[in-house]
């Protein structure tokens, strides 16, 4: 049985006989796989795992996946797009890095995921061409959010600058954060979301009671942030700020202090 609901894929598999099942990458989607009746091994690039009836695990987009099916088993893919679940994990306020979205390859109860659990069930008895268009972009984002709660993930969610409800400044938090290096001038945001310099100014006060520029450096400062905590290259605390924009060393130490509570060599001794 195959269906969709919205950007979400369901597909219900039965095996009467025992089959060995081999996958090429599949680079578009992440996987949720399901043991209702029976039982699968799987094998993915460096894990190997079992899963009994009841099991589930999510299994990343780059993955060659092999599995053995035991006779008499029923399982259950859900497969959502990798760009449907980076688009919500940025909406949902995470901060992705260049690696892109990778979770760590667990198995779960499906009986331990509460919310989770009942939103799956659900999924398996939606009747596609009943439910609205909204009503599945609404469902798609829950479910995107409990994926990322529930999974261990390299995601990590925003200190401060997370989704904000006004569309405009949506867009330029989108926009910053798919390159947050690049130099942002009031005058190319305001070009951006096609209102006038003043208009910009008057729309962050009203919001947030700050300036587009300090909005944009919060942005910097939480990328920052990320990569300090995971610093593991020859780059230093100098090299990431003066990548970011700030040239003044000094000032950006203050500017970090102020904003996190803590000095950008402690956050670096995490």
């Amino acid at each position: 049985m195959k269906k969709s609901l919205g950007m979400i894929q369901v597909c219900v598999g039965s095996y009467d006989q025992f089959v060995d099942i081999s996958e090429p990458d599949s680079p578009g989607w992440f996987q949720l796989i399901i043991v209702q009746q029976g039982g699968a091994r799987l094998w993915l690039k460096s894990d190997e795992l079992s899963l009994g009836c009841g099991d589930l695990c999510l299994v990343n987009t780059s993955e060659n996946l092999n599995t053995a099916v035991d006779a008499g088993s029923q399982i259950v893919t859900i497969r959502m797009p990798v760009e449907t679940l980076t688009e919500d994990a940025v909406h949902l306020g995470y901060h992705l890095r260049a690696s892109g979205l990778v979770f760590k390859p667990n198995v779960f109860k499906l009986e331990q995921l509460g919310v989770l659990k009942h939103q799956i069930l659900s999924l398996l008895d939606a009747e596609p061409g009943q439910t609205p268009e909204q009503l599945k972009v609404q469902y798609r984002h829950f479910f995107s959010c409990l994926l990322l709660q529930r999974f261990e993930n390299n995601a990590d969610p925003f200190y401060k600058v997370s989704y904000c409800e006004n569309p405009k400044i949506e867009k330029i938090r989108r926009w910053v954060i798919s390159d947050p290096r690049k130099e942002y001038k009031p005058l190319d945001l305001a070009a951006y979301i096609n209102v006038s310099e003043r208009s910009l100014y008057h729309l962050f006060k009203n919001e947030f009671g700050l300036s587009p520029r300090v909005y944009i450096c919060h942005i910097k400062l939480e990328c920052i942030y990320r990569e300090l905590v995971d610093l593991k290259s020859m780059k230093n605390i100098t090299q990431v700020a003066l990548e970011y924009g700030f040239n003044n060393l000094g000032r950006f130490a203050k500017v970090y202090r102020d904003y996190f509570g803590e000095s950008p060599s402690q956050t670096c001794r995490r």
